[in-house]
């Protein structure tokens, strides 16, 4: 997976790209329906299909957040309100079996969080190429994530 990572004045950003042997269809059935993000993001679930508005992110304590979408052009991109910050998700064609996801986060850096979200979502993303090359979810390595955090810390200069 290709990872860039910047900040401003004001914001962090996280640009991530992967390959996946998938369509274009079968990678936005998974991050643009609630059916499929049932099986790659178990928590985010879409409100008013066929033309959701919204978001729901399950926070695993009965309660939820509201994130608000704010560009749906299936079957080609998704961006969508995140905490304090934003994410989108777009697919482009390499060939007729095998696409590009390109993920792009930005986060104020105010926001105490950044470091463990930007390493949650790089997992996130490698568990979308995951389920849609093997059908089935990427068990999480804590000892991984933690590693990772550190690196995305440094990078951040966090």
């Amino acid at each position: 997976m290709n990872t860039e990572y910047s900040t401003n004045e004001y914001n962090a950003y996280q640009k991530l790209e992967i390959d996946i042997n998938a369509t274009t269809e079968d990678i936005f059935y998974f991050f643009g329906t609630t059916e499929g993000s049932k099986k790659w993001f178990p928590e985010l679930t879409f409100e008013d299909e066929p033309r959701p508005e919204k978001l729901f992110f399950e926070k695993g304590d009965g309660t939820h957040d509201h994130l608000y979408i704010l560009d749906y052009a299936e079957p080609r991109r998704l961006m969508f309100t995140w905490d304090p910050g934003d994410v989108s998700l777009e697919v482009h064609d390499i060939d007729e079996d095998n696409v590009r996801v390109t993920f792009e986060e930005r986060m104020p850096l105010a926001f105490k969080g950044i470091v463990k979200d930007f390493t949650g979502w790089y997992f996130q993303i490698e568990n979308l190429k995951h389920i849609a090359e093997t059908g089935e979810l990427k068990e999480m390595d804590e000892e991984a994530f933690q590693t990772l955090e550190k690196k995305v810390r440094e990078k951040l200069g966090r």
